[in-house]
């Protein structure tokens, strides 16, 4: 039941201006950002050796705000791979984490923040879910994410490679299996499994395989669903999930769908039936993918984020994604239940007096909802407006990010007591303690 047959990427992006900044170097094998809804002076960096960085105020901080670097091994696949923080953080502390531990396992763990606000509570580790590699561990999936109806999705990878299929890929349509599906479970619920330590967490009662499956399955039919997101305004969630012969696809589940897809494989890639595959009979009923790309543009794609920040005007609501192997990015919008307008960003995305950006492991937000392009060569990049400010507007936002913080505050001091007009916010002719009171008022995100 395809959403669109649409197969390659089409317009350009001079309609909306953007470019890219880098704002860190120097990282660990960085695989994804996350941050904390609200909160702009801190970004989270997920390190693939097992340390999620902290970026305070813009400056990389020398302590790691979780260092498990003792349980993630040194693999190339594999390792640290995604964080997401609970709804109820302020309250509750809590945050969670996947990666792979040395013992050919995959783990989903929660932690909570400790007394320090920039560091966690190494000690509050428990174990969300716990699963051994069906193969050889390749494809384990990546992201983790809370939906607007407060469980956790948990996509998962065929938990094979790119030579030694079909072992993985048959597990993707095994209702038995959750390799190769999209996990939903309640992670604040009574724990429906006492008996097992390796799954804690209820089941959500509107499951659609309760009694006829796993009753953690949600969807089916992935193959390495590396990245997704949801879209903070509508509740959709949009999969990036990583091909092997033919195509690169995005993946769509809406939010009053129910669940229940089966995107196809292992007997289809793309719109594409047996592509190299054993022979599969593809008449079984499907969701197409809403868009796809060839391998000639590219070969691993890495979503992705969906943009409802204030900078990048004319761009919210559309779906960003990458591809790692090409440095490729592009967006796309949903109307009335079509992908449409994709435009490819990558040539005004290229740094200024920065090479292009390169193996791209993500795209995430920080706290005031802007996009930000991580490099797993090192390197975070902000997309930012080109030769504007861009469509936040606040007092005191005087270098236009979009966040009222201390470069702000310095920016003002530069001026103190002198009459420049642009950071005079009371129009009194004079910079002093009434426009700071003033910039004080607006601080933080101006979204």
């Amino acid at each position: 039941m395809p959403f669109l047959l649409l197969a390659s990427p089409v317009s350009g992006g001079d309609d909306f201006p953007i470019t890219s900044q880098l704002i860190q170097a120097d990282l660990e094998a960085p695989t994804y950002v996350a941050s904390i809804p609200g909160d702009t002076r801190r970004l989270f960096v997920v390190e693939k050796y097992g340390r999620v960085r902290l970026i305070l105020d813009g400056v990389l901080q020398a302590e790691s705000f979780l260092d498990i670097d003792a349980l993630v091994p040194d693999q190339d696949w594999n390792g640290m791979l995604g964080l997401c923080f609970d709804p109820n953080y302020q309250s509750n502390g809590y945050f969670y984490v996947q990666h792979t531990l040395s013992d050919d396992r995959l783990s989903v763990a929660r932690y909570a923040v400790s007394d320090d606000p920039d560091v966690a509570d190494h000690q509050s580790r428990e174990t969300v879910l716990e699963l051994p590699f069906p193969d050889v561990g390749h494809h384990v999936g990546g992201w983790i994410g809370f939906g607007p109806d407060g469980h956790l999705y948990i996509p998962l990878g065929d938990g094979g490679t790119s030579t030694n299929f079909p072992m993985g890929g048959a597990l993707s349509q095994s209702l038995t299996e959750p390799w190769g599906k999209l996990l939903r479970v309640d992670v604040h619920g009574a724990d429906a499994f006492p008996d097992d330590a390796n799954r804690n967490y209820a089941i959500p009662t509107d499951n659609p395989f309760i009694g006829v499956g796993l009753a953690e399955i949600y969807a089916l039919g992935l193959r390495n669903p590396f990245r997704a997101d949801f879209d903070d305004v509508t509740g959709d969630l949009w999969i990036a999930d990583v091909g092997r012969y033919s195509s690169e696809e995005v993946n769509f589940v809406a939010v009053d769908s129910g669940g229940g897809q089966n995107f196809g494989w292992n007997c289809v890639e793309g719109f594409e039936c047996n592509p190299g595959l054993p022979d599969c009979d593809c008449g079984f009923e499907r969701v197409d993918p809403v868009y796809e790309y060839p391998r000639e543009l590219g070969c691993s794609i890495s979503g992705g984020s969906v943009y409802n920040g204030c900078r990048l005007e004319g761009l919210q609501g559309r779906f960003f994604f990458g591809d790692w192997c090409t440095g490729r990015i592009w967006s796309a919008r949903r109307i009335e239940g079509r992908t449409t307008d994709v435009i490819e960003h990558t040539s005004s995305l290229v740094p200024p007096g920065q090479p292009p950006i390169t193996r791209i492991t993500g795209i995430g937000v920080d706290g005031a909802g802007e996009l930000v392009v991580v490099s797993g060569e090192g390197s975070l990049f902000r997309i930012e407006p080109e030769g504007k400010t861009g469509g936040c507007t606040c007092p005191g936002d005087f270098n236009g990010d979009g966040v009222v913080d201390g470069a702000d505050i310095g920016l003002l001091l530069a001026t103190w007591g002198t009459a420049d007009p642009q950071a005079d916010l009371d129009g009194s002719g004079l910079i002093d303690g009434a426009d700071l009171g003033l910039l004080l008022g607006s601080w933080g995100s101006c979204v």
